[in-house]
């Protein structure tokens, strides 16, 4: 009898085992999904956020800023560890003050907006969105990419999504961030130059770092948006702004760069610069590591992976931003902000082009194709203007 008990009490313990392992395993999903449920709506700034933020704001107000000496947080060596061999190390010093930015209120108020003309509109980027979509299937997983929420500004008083490119006329944009907000509006006035309203607002508006999920009901419930321009003119404005007019002193080591390596400093130099580097770090669109004033817009803001409300276009700032605040329910203002030298962008770049040869501007056409082709720009009139010998 005894052995029987045995024999009978063996063979129940495999399934005792289990029972007891799947009970654990209920008891530890059902505990953990409680507190998700229960946690709070995102996105919920944890204690060390708040902090890190009231210490900022403080600094904002005693403007004892403290200004990055490099312009890039990610990969942006750039070209220093090649220009390190043949000279000593530059050091980096801030651009002075531009000019107090000055605001005033759109002409028309977004109360008063025409609805049929923001019917168009919403036509017009809808059709947009189409064509992104379309040119996201033409090239598939090479244009994937899982943007850093790092990389977004959010204010959540308005539900307001920005993932920021550079040379699109971000400082018009940041400076709205400010005075839209309730809680922020009082520093516009203490932020005296374009430099500082880019390194202290974005942390301002920092986006939370989210789950998938997260990430992903916050873009479908925001008015996310982005700002593009023509690809070619945004170079010129990149090299107008901090290789000629050396707007921030960072860049200094690229103009003694340019010098050192291409004998001049000049557009047609700048343009084989980023050319001579993109090969090493733009194989792949989705993961190009240029300097952030002329990355590809495709590289940063991973246009195939968020459904953008709206994608703006730099040409029709006014238009664009007075139709996303009414999307917001906010009043966007136009903003005065440093302008650089040579006069208008579109002249300037007509300018260089013609003294670029035409082999060297299909180059760079292949470098920025993809934008040029999602966003609905056309290089035609730049290929006319270059030198054909």
């Amino acid at each position: 009898m005894d052995l029987w008990q045995s024999i009978h009490v063996s063979r129940f313990k495999p399934f005792l085992l289990i029972v007891i392992i799947v009970w654990i395993i209920f008891t530890y999903v059902d505990f953990h999904t409680t507190e998700i449920r229960t946690a709070h709506p995102f996105p919920a700034e944890n204690v060390a956020f708040y902090k890190e933020r009231q210490l900022l704001l403080s600094k904002i107000l005693q403007n004892d800023f403290i200004v990055s000496s490099s312009p890039n947080s990610s990969v942006e060596e750039e070209y220093s560890a090649e220009y390190a061999e043949k000279t000593e190390v530059i050091e980096s010093q801030e651009a002075s003050d531009s000019p107090p930015l000055t605001f005033e209120p759109v002409t028309e108020e977004y109360g008063d907006v025409d609805e049929e003309q923001f019917k168009a509109w919403l036509k017009q980027k809808d059709d947009l969105s189409k064509n992104v979509a379309r040119v996201c299937r033409k090239y598939g997983q090479t244009l994937r990419k899982k943007v850093p929420m790092k990389e977004f500004m959010y204010d959540s008083e308005h539900d307001l999504l920005f993932c920021r490119n550079a040379k699109v006329g971000t400082t018009s944009w940041l400076s709205n961030f400010l005075l839209i907000s309730t809680k922020y509006q009082h520093l516009f006035s203490t932020i005296k130059s374009s430099k500082k309203l880019h390194v202290q607002v974005p942390k301002l508006f920092r986006a939370p770092e989210l789950r998938s999920s997260e990430r992903r009901d916050l873009f479908e419930t925001s008015v996310s948006f982005s700002i593009v321009r023509h690809p070619f003119e945004r170079l010129v404005s990149a090299f107008q702004d901090k290789i000629v007019d050396q707007s921030d002193g960072w860049y200094a080591n690229r103009v003694k760069y340019l010098k050192l390596n291409y004998g001049s400093v000049s557009f047609a130099h700048f343009a084989e610069m980023i050319l001579d580097k993109s090969v090493k770090v733009c194989r792949q669109m989705n993961s190009c590591r240029l300097d952030k004033h002329w990355k590809p817009f495709i590289s940063r803001c991973g246009y195939c992976d968020i459904p953008y409300t709206v994608i703006a276009r730099a040409e029709n700032i006014g238009e664009d931003q007075k139709y996303i605040g009414h999307m917001a329910n906010v009043t966007f203002h136009k903003i005065e902000t440093h302008v650089s030298s040579g006069g208008s962008t579109k002249e300037l770049a007509r300018k260089y082009f013609s003294e670029m040869d035409i082999d060297t501007v299909k180059r760079l056409y292949q470098l920025y194709k993809v934008d040029f082709e999602m966003f609905g720009y056309t290089p035609d009139e730049y290929f006319k203007i270059a030198r054909k010998y």
